[in-house]
C-alpha cells in the first residue's frame, strides 16, 4: 500500500510541472495547463489508484460479510420455544410475517367476441 502512495505522490508532482510549464509558456494558455492536469493527472491517477485497491476492496468485502454471517445466524433464528419453529405448525414457511403478494395481472390481453 505504501507503493501507491509513492507512485500517487509522484505522479502528480510530475503532472503539476508539466501544467505548470504549459501555463508559463508563451503558446499556453491556463484552460491548457487545465486540461493537463486534469487529462494527464488527475483522470489516469483516479483509474489506476481504482483498479490497484481493486483486491483490497474486494478482501474487505468479503471479510465485512464473514464477521456479519455470524451475528444475522444467531439473531435471524428464532427461539427454539416459539410455534413457528416447531416443525408441525405449518407457520414456520411464513416466519417472515409478510403479508402474501398480489396476483400479477396477466400481460395479455383478454380476447372478446366479434358482435
Amino acid at each position: 500500500m505504501l507503493f501507491l502512495y509513492v507512485v500517487v505522490i509522484a505522479w502528480l508532482y510530475v503532472v503539476v510541472l508539466m501544467a505548470a510549464s504549459v501555463a508559463t509558456s508563451p503558446t499556453g494558455t491556463l484552460f491548457a495547463a487545465i486540461m493537463t492536469l486534469f487529462f494527464y493527472g488527475l483522470l489516469p491517477l483516479a483509474l489506476m489508484v481504482y483498479l490497484m485497491t481493486g483486491p483490497l476492496r474486494r478482501k474487505a468485502h468479503q471479510a465485512a460479510e464473514a464477521a456479519s454471517k455470524p451475528a444475522e445466524a444467531s439473531a435471524g433464528a428464532p427461539p427454539s420455544s416459539s410455534p413457528e419453529s416447531s416443525p408441525d405448525s405449518g407457520l414456520a414457511s411464513d416466519a417472515g410475517r409478510h403479508a402474501p403478494a398480489a396476483a400479477e395481472p396477466s400481460p395479455i390481453a383478454p380476447m372478446r367476441k366479434e358482435p
